[in-house]
Protein backbone atom coordinates (compact mmCIF):
# COMPACT_ATOMS: atom_id res chain seq x y z
CA UNK A 1 0.00 0.00 0.00
CA UNK A 2 1.45 3.13 -0.99
CA UNK A 3 1.36 5.94 1.80
CA UNK A 4 3.74 8.70 0.51
CA UNK A 5 3.77 9.97 -2.86
CA UNK A 6 6.05 8.23 -5.02
CA UNK A 7 8.50 9.53 -7.54
CA UNK A 8 6.00 10.08 -10.65
CA UNK A 9 2.82 10.18 -9.46
CA UNK A 10 0.94 13.64 -9.39
CA UNK A 11 1.49 16.01 -6.84
CA UNK A 12 -1.76 16.66 -4.48
CA UNK A 13 -1.99 19.93 -2.20
CA UNK A 14 -2.96 20.89 1.08
CA UNK A 15 -4.09 24.54 2.76
CA UNK A 16 -4.35 25.11 6.55
CA UNK A 17 -6.70 28.37 7.47
CA UNK A 18 -6.74 29.54 11.19
CA UNK A 19 -8.28 31.90 13.16
CA UNK A 20 -7.50 30.66 16.55
CA UNK A 21 -4.37 29.62 18.26
CA UNK A 22 -2.10 28.54 15.42
CA UNK A 23 -0.30 25.28 17.02
CA UNK A 24 -2.72 22.42 15.33
CA UNK A 25 -2.72 23.87 12.03
CA UNK A 26 0.99 23.95 12.19
CA UNK A 27 1.19 20.30 13.70
CA UNK A 28 -1.44 19.37 11.26
CA UNK A 29 0.38 20.27 8.10
CA UNK A 30 3.52 19.67 9.02
CA UNK A 31 2.70 15.49 9.57
CA UNK A 32 0.03 16.02 6.31
CA UNK A 33 3.51 17.21 4.08
CA UNK A 34 6.12 14.47 6.34
CA UNK A 35 4.04 11.32 6.00
CA UNK A 36 2.01 11.24 2.88
CA UNK A 37 4.56 13.48 0.82
CA UNK A 38 1.81 15.94 -0.14
CA UNK A 39 2.86 19.74 -0.87
CA UNK A 40 1.61 23.37 1.00
CA UNK A 41 -0.34 25.11 -1.31
CA UNK A 42 1.00 27.88 -0.39
CA UNK A 43 4.64 26.85 -1.30
CA UNK A 44 3.59 28.25 -4.73
CA UNK A 45 3.58 31.70 -3.61
CA UNK A 46 6.74 33.56 -4.05
CA UNK A 47 8.88 34.49 -0.71
CA UNK A 48 9.25 37.93 0.87
CA UNK A 49 12.51 39.37 -0.11
CA UNK A 50 12.52 40.83 3.09
CA UNK A 51 10.97 38.21 5.72
CA UNK A 52 11.59 34.37 4.73
CA UNK A 53 9.56 33.36 6.58
CA UNK A 54 6.51 34.67 5.47
CA UNK A 55 4.74 34.64 1.52
CA UNK A 56 3.61 37.04 -0.84
CA UNK A 57 -0.07 36.74 -2.15
CA UNK A 58 0.07 39.61 -4.79
CA UNK A 59 -3.78 39.76 -5.17
CA UNK A 60 -4.14 40.17 -1.17
CA UNK A 61 -1.14 41.63 -0.21
CA UNK A 62 -1.94 42.55 3.52
CA UNK A 63 -3.18 38.89 3.93
CA UNK A 64 -0.69 36.91 6.58
CA UNK A 65 0.98 34.16 5.22
CA UNK A 66 3.38 32.82 7.73
CA UNK A 67 5.80 29.81 8.25
CA UNK A 68 5.51 28.87 11.74
CA UNK A 69 7.20 26.54 14.66
CA UNK A 70 5.46 25.47 17.09
CA UNK A 71 6.10 22.80 19.87
CA UNK A 72 4.10 20.13 20.59
CA UNK A 73 5.28 17.60 23.41
CA UNK A 74 8.80 17.56 23.27
CA UNK A 75 8.87 17.83 19.17
CA UNK A 76 9.32 20.76 17.16
CA UNK A 77 6.69 21.25 14.32
CA UNK A 78 6.72 23.94 11.26
CA UNK A 79 4.31 25.03 8.59
CA UNK A 80 3.22 27.58 6.89
CA UNK A 81 -0.71 28.80 6.99
CA UNK A 82 -3.06 31.57 6.02
CA UNK A 83 -3.68 33.31 8.90
CA UNK A 84 -6.04 35.85 8.24
CA UNK A 85 -6.19 37.45 12.12
CA UNK A 86 -2.66 37.03 12.61
CA UNK A 87 -0.84 34.53 14.23
CA UNK A 88 -2.75 32.80 16.83
CA UNK A 89 -5.12 35.77 15.98
CA UNK A 90 -4.19 38.48 17.96
CA UNK A 91 -5.43 40.89 15.61
CA UNK A 92 -1.36 42.14 14.45
CA UNK A 93 0.94 41.61 11.63
CA UNK A 94 3.60 43.59 10.53
CA UNK A 95 1.48 44.27 7.22
CA UNK A 96 -0.86 46.15 9.07
CA UNK A 97 -1.03 49.13 11.14
CA UNK A 98 -3.00 49.79 14.08
CA UNK A 99 -5.31 52.00 12.32
CA UNK A 100 -5.88 49.87 9.02
CA UNK A 101 -5.50 46.44 11.10
CA UNK A 102 -9.49 45.84 11.46
CA UNK A 103 -10.22 46.51 8.17
CA UNK A 104 -7.49 44.23 6.54
CA UNK A 105 -8.69 41.47 8.54
CA UNK A 106 -12.36 41.93 7.38
CA UNK A 107 -11.11 41.71 3.76
CA UNK A 108 -8.89 38.71 4.87
CA UNK A 109 -12.02 37.04 6.13
CA UNK A 110 -14.15 37.88 3.05
CA UNK A 111 -11.89 36.26 0.47
CA UNK A 112 -11.78 33.06 3.18
CA UNK A 113 -15.22 32.62 2.39
CA UNK A 114 -14.83 32.09 -1.06
CA UNK A 115 -11.51 30.83 -1.38
CA UNK A 116 -12.44 27.97 1.04
CA UNK A 117 -15.41 26.83 -1.49
CA UNK A 118 -12.74 26.73 -4.49
CA UNK A 119 -8.68 27.68 -3.49
CA UNK A 120 -6.35 28.18 -5.67
CA UNK A 121 -2.53 29.31 -6.92
CA UNK A 122 -1.07 30.80 -9.80
CA UNK A 123 2.64 30.68 -9.42
CA UNK A 124 3.53 32.64 -11.80
CA UNK A 125 1.69 35.80 -10.28
CA UNK A 126 2.32 34.67 -6.82
CA UNK A 127 -1.38 34.50 -5.96
CA UNK A 128 -4.15 32.82 -4.65
CA UNK A 129 -7.50 32.70 -6.27
CA UNK A 130 -11.00 31.79 -5.23
CA UNK A 131 -11.70 29.99 -8.53
CA UNK A 132 -9.63 27.32 -8.48
CA UNK A 133 -7.81 28.05 -11.11
CA UNK A 134 -4.33 27.34 -11.16
CA UNK A 135 -3.01 24.52 -8.36
CA UNK A 136 -5.52 23.38 -6.23
CA UNK A 137 -5.76 22.22 -3.14
CA UNK A 138 -7.12 18.71 -2.49
CA UNK A 139 -8.05 18.96 1.36
CA UNK A 140 -8.42 22.00 3.71
CA UNK A 141 -7.99 22.38 7.06
CA UNK A 142 -9.71 25.16 8.74
CA UNK A 143 -9.46 25.95 12.56
CA UNK A 144 -11.77 28.63 14.10
CA UNK A 145 -14.60 28.76 16.74
CA UNK A 146 -17.98 27.28 15.04
CA UNK A 147 -21.48 27.35 16.01
CA UNK A 148 -24.65 25.27 15.62
CA UNK A 149 -26.21 28.18 13.14
CA UNK A 150 -23.61 27.75 10.48
CA UNK A 151 -20.66 30.28 11.31
CA UNK A 152 -17.23 29.50 11.17
CA UNK A 153 -15.51 32.68 13.43
CA UNK A 154 -12.09 33.70 14.52
CA UNK A 155 -10.76 35.58 17.62
CA UNK A 156 -11.29 38.95 16.45
CA UNK A 157 -14.59 39.84 14.50
CA UNK A 158 -15.01 38.22 11.73
CA UNK A 159 -16.42 35.01 10.07
CA UNK A 160 -14.33 32.91 7.68
CA UNK A 161 -17.04 30.75 6.64
CA UNK A 162 -20.95 31.13 7.00
CA UNK A 163 -22.49 27.82 5.45
CA UNK A 164 -25.85 29.50 5.20
CA UNK A 165 -25.13 32.30 3.41
CA UNK A 166 -22.84 30.06 0.74
CA UNK A 167 -25.57 27.79 0.21
CA UNK A 168 -28.47 30.42 0.03
CA UNK A 169 -26.14 32.49 -2.56
CA UNK A 170 -25.86 29.50 -4.86
CA UNK A 171 -22.47 28.53 -3.90
CA UNK A 172 -20.91 25.83 -3.55
CA UNK A 173 -17.67 23.43 -3.09
CA UNK A 174 -15.88 23.02 -6.10
CA UNK A 175 -12.17 21.97 -6.24
CA UNK A 176 -11.23 20.44 -2.68
CA UNK A 177 -12.21 16.88 -1.69
CA UNK A 178 -12.08 16.84 1.78
CA UNK A 179 -12.53 19.54 4.13
CA UNK A 180 -11.04 19.00 7.84
CA UNK A 181 -12.58 21.22 10.49
CA UNK A 182 -11.12 21.89 14.36
CA UNK A 183 -13.94 23.80 15.37
CA UNK A 184 -17.45 23.56 17.04
CA UNK A 185 -20.99 22.84 15.74
CA UNK A 186 -20.22 22.89 12.12
CA UNK A 187 -21.91 19.58 11.60
CA UNK A 188 -24.58 19.79 13.62
CA UNK A 189 -27.97 18.21 12.32
CA UNK A 190 -29.06 21.87 12.15
CA UNK A 191 -26.34 22.42 9.61
CA UNK A 192 -26.85 19.11 7.09
CA UNK A 193 -29.40 21.43 4.72
CA UNK A 194 -26.47 23.77 3.66
CA UNK A 195 -24.10 20.86 3.54
CA UNK A 196 -26.43 18.91 1.36
CA UNK A 197 -25.97 21.96 -1.05
CA UNK A 198 -22.45 22.80 -0.54
CA UNK A 199 -20.89 19.55 -1.26
CA UNK A 200 -23.32 18.66 -4.19
CA UNK A 201 -21.95 20.99 -7.56
CA UNK A 202 -20.28 19.43 -10.68
CA UNK A 203 -16.86 19.09 -8.76
CA UNK A 204 -18.36 18.02 -5.71
CA UNK A 205 -16.42 18.15 -2.35
CA UNK A 206 -16.12 14.21 -0.91
CA UNK A 207 -16.61 14.67 2.27
CA UNK A 208 -15.93 16.71 5.57
CA UNK A 209 -14.47 15.78 9.22
CA UNK A 210 -15.40 17.50 12.32
CA UNK A 211 -17.52 17.80 15.45
CA UNK A 212 -21.34 17.85 15.96
CA UNK A 213 -20.58 19.37 19.34
CA UNK A 214 -17.42 20.67 21.07
CA UNK A 215 -14.30 20.80 19.78
CA UNK A 216 -11.23 20.65 22.16
CA UNK A 217 -8.56 23.68 22.33
CA UNK A 218 -5.81 24.32 20.20
CA UNK A 219 -3.22 21.88 22.22
CA UNK A 220 -6.01 18.90 22.18
CA UNK A 221 -7.33 19.56 18.79
CA UNK A 222 -3.29 18.97 17.34
CA UNK A 223 -3.27 15.96 19.10
CA UNK A 224 -6.37 14.54 17.58
CA UNK A 225 -5.21 15.47 14.08
CA UNK A 226 -1.92 13.64 14.41
CA UNK A 227 -3.91 10.75 15.94
CA UNK A 228 -5.90 11.17 12.88
CA UNK A 229 -2.68 10.87 10.37
CA UNK A 230 -1.35 8.55 12.33
CA UNK A 231 -4.26 5.86 11.40
CA UNK A 232 -5.02 7.75 8.12
CA UNK A 233 -1.08 6.27 7.63
CA UNK A 234 -1.70 2.85 8.82
CA UNK A 235 -4.41 2.41 6.05
CA UNK A 236 -7.44 3.37 7.39
CA UNK A 237 -10.29 5.17 5.48
CA UNK A 238 -10.52 8.68 6.37
CA UNK A 239 -13.82 8.14 7.88
CA UNK A 240 -12.56 5.55 10.36
CA UNK A 241 -9.59 7.26 10.95
CA UNK A 242 -11.79 10.34 12.72
CA UNK A 243 -13.52 7.81 14.57
CA UNK A 244 -11.22 5.82 16.07
CA UNK A 245 -9.38 8.89 16.80
CA UNK A 246 -11.79 10.27 18.86
CA UNK A 247 -13.10 6.96 20.40
CA UNK A 248 -9.77 5.51 21.34
CA UNK A 249 -9.46 5.39 25.31
CA UNK A 250 -6.56 8.17 25.48
CA UNK A 251 -9.39 10.43 23.98
CA UNK A 252 -11.18 12.35 26.45
CA UNK A 253 -14.76 10.98 26.80
CA UNK A 254 -16.86 13.82 26.33
CA UNK A 255 -15.51 14.05 22.37
CA UNK A 256 -16.71 10.19 21.93
CA UNK A 257 -19.48 11.25 21.42
CA UNK A 258 -18.97 14.52 19.26
CA UNK A 259 -17.64 13.26 16.22
CA UNK A 260 -18.87 12.87 12.68
CA UNK A 261 -18.19 12.48 8.93
CA UNK A 262 -20.74 13.81 6.19
CA UNK A 263 -19.32 12.31 2.85
CA UNK A 264 -21.02 11.17 -0.31
CA UNK A 265 -21.16 7.09 -0.45
CA UNK A 266 -18.85 7.00 -2.96
CA UNK A 267 -16.14 8.58 -0.79
CA UNK A 268 -16.71 6.66 2.52
CA UNK A 269 -13.56 4.25 1.87
CA UNK A 270 -11.17 7.21 0.48
CA UNK A 271 -8.00 6.66 2.21
CA UNK A 272 -4.82 8.28 1.61
CA UNK A 273 -3.61 5.24 -1.07
CA UNK A 274 -6.32 5.96 -2.94
CA UNK A 275 -5.42 9.57 -3.27
CA UNK A 276 -1.82 8.95 -4.11
CA UNK A 277 -2.79 6.37 -6.96
CA UNK A 278 -5.59 8.61 -8.32
CA UNK A 279 -7.91 5.83 -7.40
CA UNK A 280 -11.05 7.94 -5.92
CA UNK A 281 -14.36 6.31 -6.79
CA UNK A 282 -16.32 8.85 -8.42
CA UNK A 283 -18.93 10.93 -7.22
CA UNK A 284 -21.86 10.28 -9.88
CA UNK A 285 -25.15 12.72 -9.68
CA UNK A 286 -27.41 11.73 -7.75
CA UNK A 287 -25.33 10.80 -5.55
CA UNK A 288 -26.43 9.97 -1.60
CA UNK A 289 -24.51 12.18 0.89
CA UNK A 290 -24.25 9.98 4.19
CA UNK A 291 -23.89 11.59 8.11
CA UNK A 292 -21.59 9.07 10.28
CA UNK A 293 -21.52 9.41 14.13
CA UNK A 294 -21.76 7.97 17.33
CA UNK A 295 -25.23 6.92 16.69
CA UNK A 296 -24.54 6.17 12.76
CA UNK A 297 -21.60 4.07 12.47
CA UNK A 298 -22.39 2.36 9.60
CA UNK A 299 -23.73 5.52 8.08
CA UNK A 300 -27.57 7.35 7.41
CA UNK A 301 -28.64 9.35 4.65
CA UNK A 302 -28.75 12.67 5.03
CA UNK A 303 -31.74 14.28 4.03
CA UNK A 304 -33.42 17.96 3.47
CA UNK A 305 -35.42 18.72 6.82
CA UNK A 306 -37.68 21.83 6.67
CA UNK A 307 -38.59 23.98 9.48
CA UNK A 308 -42.15 23.14 10.75
CA UNK A 309 -43.25 26.66 11.27
CA UNK A 310 -42.33 30.04 10.40
CA UNK A 311 -40.26 32.08 12.76
CA UNK A 312 -37.72 35.13 11.70
CA UNK A 313 -36.03 38.79 12.57
CA UNK A 314 -36.85 41.50 10.38
CA UNK A 315 -34.48 44.66 10.81
CA UNK A 316 -35.42 48.03 8.91
CA UNK A 317 -38.03 46.22 6.91
CA UNK A 318 -35.53 43.76 5.62
CA UNK A 319 -36.64 39.65 6.48
CA UNK A 320 -33.18 38.22 8.12
CA UNK A 321 -31.58 35.27 6.08
CA UNK A 322 -28.82 33.32 5.84
CA UNK A 323 -27.85 35.28 2.64
CA UNK A 324 -27.96 38.55 3.74
CA UNK A 325 -27.22 38.53 7.63
CA UNK A 326 -23.52 38.64 6.98
CA UNK A 327 -24.40 42.52 6.03
CA UNK A 328 -23.31 45.16 8.68
CA UNK A 329 -27.31 47.01 8.21
CA UNK A 330 -28.70 43.86 8.67
CA UNK A 331 -26.61 42.49 12.36
CA UNK A 332 -28.38 43.42 15.48
CA UNK A 333 -26.76 46.16 18.38
CA UNK A 334 -27.56 48.44 21.22
CA UNK A 335 -30.38 51.46 19.72
CA UNK A 336 -31.96 49.01 16.96
CA UNK A 337 -35.50 48.19 16.65
CA UNK A 338 -36.48 44.37 15.43
CA UNK A 339 -39.14 42.07 14.81
CA UNK A 340 -39.82 38.70 15.56
CA UNK A 341 -42.53 37.68 14.00
CA UNK A 342 -44.44 33.89 14.22
CA UNK A 343 -46.28 31.91 11.25
CA UNK A 344 -47.57 28.86 11.06
CA UNK A 345 -47.00 27.97 7.75
CA UNK A 346 -45.08 24.63 7.15
CA UNK A 347 -43.24 24.09 4.00
CA UNK A 348 -44.43 20.40 2.38
CA UNK A 349 -42.35 19.60 -1.56
CA UNK A 350 -42.82 23.07 -3.13
CA UNK A 351 -46.12 24.24 -1.39
CA UNK A 352 -46.63 26.31 1.49
CA UNK A 353 -49.55 25.91 4.33
CA UNK A 354 -50.85 28.05 6.20
CA UNK A 355 -52.79 28.06 9.44
CA UNK A 356 -54.50 30.98 11.62
CA UNK A 357 -52.55 31.06 14.94
CA UNK A 358 -56.16 30.31 16.98
CA UNK A 359 -57.03 32.69 20.12
CA UNK A 360 -56.01 31.66 23.60
CA UNK A 361 -53.40 29.73 22.24
CA UNK A 362 -49.99 30.75 23.71
CA UNK A 363 -46.92 30.68 21.60
CA UNK A 364 -43.46 30.93 22.92
CA UNK A 365 -39.96 32.40 21.64
CA UNK A 366 -37.07 31.74 23.75
CA UNK A 367 -33.72 34.09 23.25
CA UNK A 368 -30.25 32.09 22.65
CA UNK A 369 -27.18 33.02 22.36
CA UNK A 370 -24.65 30.88 20.36
CA UNK A 371 -26.00 27.61 21.84
CA UNK A 372 -28.83 26.45 24.59
CA UNK A 373 -25.85 25.56 27.07
CA UNK A 374 -23.60 28.96 26.87
CA UNK A 375 -22.71 30.10 30.05
CA UNK A 376 -24.05 33.59 29.31
CA UNK A 377 -27.01 35.37 31.63
CA UNK A 378 -30.25 35.82 29.14
CA UNK A 379 -32.58 38.54 30.32
CA UNK A 380 -35.03 39.78 27.77
CA UNK A 381 -36.56 42.15 30.31
CA UNK A 382 -33.02 43.67 30.30
CA UNK A 383 -31.89 43.26 26.70
CA UNK A 384 -34.79 45.11 25.10
CA UNK A 385 -38.13 46.69 25.47
CA UNK A 386 -41.03 44.98 23.56
CA UNK A 387 -44.09 45.84 22.20
CA UNK A 388 -46.97 43.86 20.85
CA UNK A 389 -50.57 44.41 19.27
CA UNK A 390 -53.22 45.77 21.75
CA UNK A 391 -55.06 41.88 21.08
CA UNK A 392 -52.29 40.10 22.42
CA UNK A 393 -51.27 39.70 25.68
CA UNK A 394 -47.40 39.21 26.32
CA UNK A 395 -45.09 37.91 29.36
CA UNK A 396 -41.52 36.83 30.26
CA UNK A 397 -40.34 33.85 31.82
CA UNK A 398 -37.27 31.33 31.75
CA UNK A 399 -37.89 27.80 29.59
CA UNK A 400 -34.62 27.27 28.87
CA UNK A 401 -33.10 25.53 31.93
CA UNK A 402 -29.55 24.49 30.14
CA UNK A 403 -28.49 28.34 30.48
CA UNK A 404 -27.85 30.57 32.93
CA UNK A 405 -29.69 33.95 33.88
CA UNK A 406 -33.20 35.20 34.25
CA UNK A 407 -36.18 35.22 31.88
CA UNK A 408 -35.25 33.90 29.01
CA UNK A 409 -38.37 33.90 26.55
CA UNK A 410 -41.47 35.87 25.39
CA UNK A 411 -44.88 34.21 25.18
CA UNK A 412 -47.08 35.77 23.35
CA UNK A 413 -51.47 34.83 23.98
CA UNK A 414 -53.71 36.31 21.21
CA UNK A 415 -57.21 37.29 22.16
CA UNK A 416 -58.24 36.77 18.54
CA UNK A 417 -57.59 34.33 15.78
CA UNK A 418 -54.54 36.00 13.47
CA UNK A 419 -52.45 34.63 10.80
CA UNK A 420 -49.36 35.73 12.09
CA UNK A 421 -47.31 37.36 15.55
CA UNK A 422 -45.30 40.13 15.94
CA UNK A 423 -43.02 41.45 18.64
CA UNK A 424 -41.28 44.53 18.01
CA UNK A 425 -38.06 44.77 20.26
CA UNK A 426 -35.81 47.87 21.41
CA UNK A 427 -32.34 46.99 21.55
CA UNK A 428 -31.41 48.37 25.96
CA UNK A 429 -28.46 46.11 25.65
CA UNK A 430 -26.39 43.17 24.84
CA UNK A 431 -24.47 42.37 28.22
CA UNK A 432 -21.17 40.64 27.10
CA UNK A 433 -22.35 39.46 23.77
CA UNK A 434 -19.62 39.24 21.53
CA UNK A 435 -19.45 40.53 17.79
CA UNK A 436 -20.08 38.20 14.87
CA UNK A 437 -22.04 35.85 17.28
CA UNK A 438 -25.32 34.37 16.76
CA UNK A 439 -28.79 35.25 18.63
CA UNK A 440 -31.15 32.40 17.31
CA UNK A 441 -34.39 31.93 18.55
CA UNK A 442 -36.29 28.45 19.57
CA UNK A 443 -40.08 28.36 19.75
CA UNK A 444 -43.18 26.48 20.54
CA UNK A 445 -46.99 26.79 18.80
CA UNK A 446 -49.08 24.21 20.61
CA UNK A 447 -47.32 20.77 20.52
CA UNK A 448 -45.00 21.81 17.55
CA UNK A 449 -41.10 23.00 19.27
CA UNK A 450 -38.19 23.73 17.22
CA UNK A 451 -35.16 24.99 17.04
CA UNK A 452 -34.60 28.07 14.59
CA UNK A 453 -30.47 27.96 14.51
CA UNK A 454 -30.48 29.21 11.14
CA UNK A 455 -33.39 30.56 9.74
CA UNK A 456 -34.20 32.93 13.16
CA UNK A 457 -30.12 33.71 13.78
CA UNK A 458 -29.07 37.34 13.75
CA UNK A 459 -25.81 38.40 13.93
CA UNK A 460 -24.77 40.98 17.05
CA UNK A 461 -22.55 43.47 15.43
Amino acid sequence: MAIKIRPGQPPHHYVAIDVTQSIDAVVWGNLWNQRFGWSNLLWSLQPDPGESQRRIDSAHRKLPILHLQERLDGAVFADTCLLPQGRDAKGVDKLWTPSDAAFNMEQAMKFMQTFILSPGVNPKTSSLNDTGSGITADVVYISSHGSQSGYMLGERKGLVFDMGSARDNNSEFAGPKWLLLSNCNSLHPDTHNDWLKLMSGRNPLRGVIGFQALCPFAEDSARLFASFINRLESGETFLRAWEGSLTAPATKAKLAGAWVVVCHENAKGDTISDFNDNRLRPIVSPSRILMFNKDNSSGSPVEFRSDPFQVFWTKNGVHITPANRGDSTNKIQVGDTVTITVKDISESGPTETHKNLPAGQPVEVTLVYTRLDFNLAIDVNQFFTAQISTDVSLSTTKLNHDSPGGNDSWVLVPSIEVPELKLTLRVKALTAMEPEHPLWLRARIGAKIHSFRRNASIIVK
